[in-house]
């Protein structure tokens, strides 16, 4: 097969500090892609798949950050930010390849759909001193038309594939701590 893809965009930043104590960042990204896969196999898993799979992706890209730092050396902040995942060309792709590793075949499904990802995230950072931080992180992720690999075949002879799954979602919690040899 041979495949391309081009991807192309711009990307805007707005930062407002109200006060000493309250800033805010909002952000738009343009992402335009273009993504193709011609097939030149014998082997394609449907005889109506000899056209390319041709996909273009026009997507505006949303993100928005608010901290609010009530002490000098004490942050607080929400985030919010949309990204997307494309199909590889090798999950789009509408023919059958052999995993050297799981031993399987693989078939490409060439009607897989756009990954789009919600991200919110909640950050408490404290400064101890100019070269330490101590922070907490919740999040959480939406995902939109996730891309899965499942099972297809029947039998003692499974075979693997992929395809979009409604929804899922990801939550979780981060701890960084960064000090000096000194302390």
């Amino acid at each position: 097969y041979t495949s391309s893809l081009a991807i192309y965009g711009g990307f805007g930043l707005v930062e407002w500090k109200a006060t000493e104590w309250l800033r805010a960042q909002a952000g738009l990204r343009y992402e335009g892609s273009a993504q193709t896969v011609a097939v030149a196999s014998p082997f394609a898993t449907n005889t109506n798949t000899r056209a390319p799979v041709s996909r273009q992706y026009h997507n505006p890209v949303p993100s928005l950050n608010v901290t609010v730092s009530p002490l000098a050396n004490l942050n607080l902040r929400a985030g919010y930010s949309y990204t997307l995942a494309r199909p590889s060309f090798r999950e789009l792709a509408p023919f059958i390849f052999f995993d050297m590793v799981r031993r399987r075949d693989v078939a490409g499904n060439p009607e897989l759909l756009l990954t789009t990802i919600h991200h919110a995230d909640l950050r408490a950072e404290w400064f101890p001193s100019q070269d330490e931080v101590f922070a907490l992180s919740v999040f959480g992720k939406q995902f939109i038309n996730p891309i899965e690999r499942v099972v297809v075949g029947q039998g003692s002879n499974f075979d693997f594939g992929f395809r979009n799954a409604d929804q899922a979602q990801l939550a979780g919690v981060e701890l960084e701590a960064r000090s000096t040899l000194g302390r």
